[in-house]
């Protein structure tokens, strides 16, 4: 109920192996969690997979190429965070900087249901051929990363991906999700990530 403005969040999961006998008086949120497990026709899950793995090395590439940029000008063009970690070691490096300051926090909550598919589609192709140009004239061995798929790959991977997000309830509705990409497929972090890259490093270059 955080979001802005406050409506219901669809929660993904599945039910309990030892179903109870759900009544009357059981409310719709107890019925749904009760739910014997269903198995889909037809998932995305499987491209998602194999798109989130090639997507972090995009990412890798495109945040080695940020390092040798922030060396040569002093300025960043990209900000991945991919872990709790990251975070609490920049601080660590930088007490004095940050002392007396109050640290705040960000909830994207509205960020992966907001994005309109063609500017998903229109950034990621950015983003993805500057980390396709960067790998064939990069010259460290490490980290070791594989050649990227070409562009194509991506593109249909991830059009096929956004273009096939549907939702039915037991009423036998079927709806497709037409704005924004659902949180819980394994692509969507790193969709996100790269489709703001895309608009940060155009914003830091002018």
């Amino acid at each position: 109920m955080h979001k802005n403005p406050k409506s219901l969040r669809m929660i993904a999961g599945v039910a309990n192996v030892e179903v109870p006998v759900v009544n009357n008086h059981d409310t719709w949120l107890q019925k749904a969690f009760y739910n014997k497990r269903s198995t889909p026709i037809c998932s995305t899950t499987s491209a998602s997979k194999k798109l989130s793995r090639a997507l972090q090395d995009v990412m890798t590439l495109l945040q080695e190429k940020d390092d040798i940029f922030f060396e040569r000008h002093h300025c960043r063009r990209c900000w991945f965070i991919r872990s709790g970690e990251e975070v609490f070691f920049e601080i660590k490096q930088n007490l004095v900087l940050y002392q007396g300051k109050e640290p705040r926090t960000y909830d994207f909550t509205t960020m992966y249901t907001c994005l309109q598919h063609d500017k998903i589609l229109r950034n990621m192709r950015t983003a993805i051929s500057e980390a396709i140009s960067y790998q064939r004239q990069r010259t460290k061995a490490n980290p070791i990363i594989r050649d990227l798929p070409n562009l194509n790959w991506f593109i249909e991977h991830i059009e096929f991906l956004i273009s096939n997000i549907f939702l039915s309830n037991n009423t036998g509705n079927l709806k497709q999700q037409i704005v924004g990409i659902p949180m819980g497929t394994n692509a969507a972090p790193e969709i996100a990530n790269l489709t703001l890259y895309a608009d940060e490093a155009e914003f830091m270059m002018t």
